[in-house]
């Protein structure tokens, strides 16, 4: 006949007391330290990932705005059918009996140690209102002076404006610098956006360029 087995409840309970034992506190604090080392070497590899991320998108947006900028201008100035300015920094044309200039010497009212262009409007023969931060088409100006203007124009190689007494040839003539056949426009920009700090250090130059069309028409009475 077997004999009955009978456990000491002593020793389950000192059993189930060791099986619940956690950490010791040594042991905590290296799993701690261990944390925190490797959650530095992910921020060093992070941090500068991150920002490299956002200089990206400033320079990305930069280059989006700038070239919306430029296109709106050359769009306004190229429907112009007549030539009222036509300056280094600053062009105005008459579209639909309205004058439309672009002022590009004037400083920048927000971003004031860049310049800025501004659109300005006025009717035919009034004075253009002085630029606001309301009309500001392009921003962030780093051209726009004296030594690296906005505006380039190329005239006719000859006068072929119409002139009372006009003589058969002109060749000898000065060409008339208010009709130009073509106007080059360059603006340039910061890379690094709106960014106070940081940001890509190098310089976005925007090149374009238009034909006056509707002013070479009039002046040749629609030969072009």
């Amino acid at each position: 006949m077997g004999t009955a087995r009978h456990d000491n409840p002593a020793r389950i309970r000192r059993v189930s007391l060791k099986a619940s034992e956690g950490f010791s506190l040594m042991e905590l604090l290296m799993a701690m330290t261990l944390f925190l080392v490797v959650l530095g070497a992910a921020g060093a590899v992070l941090g500068p990932a991150q920002r490299s991320a956002n200089d990206d998108i400033e320079n990305s947006t930069s280059q989006a705005e700038a070239q919306a900028s430029l296109d709106r201008m050359v769009r306004d100035l190229r429907q112009g059918t007549d030539v009222i300015t036509a300056n280094p920094n600053q062009m105005t044309v008459l579209v639909n009996g309205s004058q439309i200039s672009y002022k590009c010497d004037s400083q920048d009212l927000k971003w004031t140690t860049f310049q800025a262009c501004y659109k300005l409007t006025a009717a035919a023969g009034a004075t253009l209102p002085a630029p606001t931060a309301a009309n500001v088409v392009f921003s962030r100006l780093l051209n726009g002076t004296v030594a690296d203007p906005v505006f380039a124009y190329t005239l006719p190689t000859v006068d072929d404006s119409a002139e009372t007494g006009d003589e058969a040839s002109d060749a000898n003539n000065t060409p008339d610098a208010l009709s130009p056949t073509y106007v080059t426009v360059s603006v340039k920009t910061p890379a690094k956006g709106e960014k106070t700090v940081g940001g890509r250090t190098r310089t976005i130059t925007f090149n374009s360029g238009f034909a006056l069309r509707n002013i070479r028409y009039a002046v040749t009475n629609g030969i072009g």
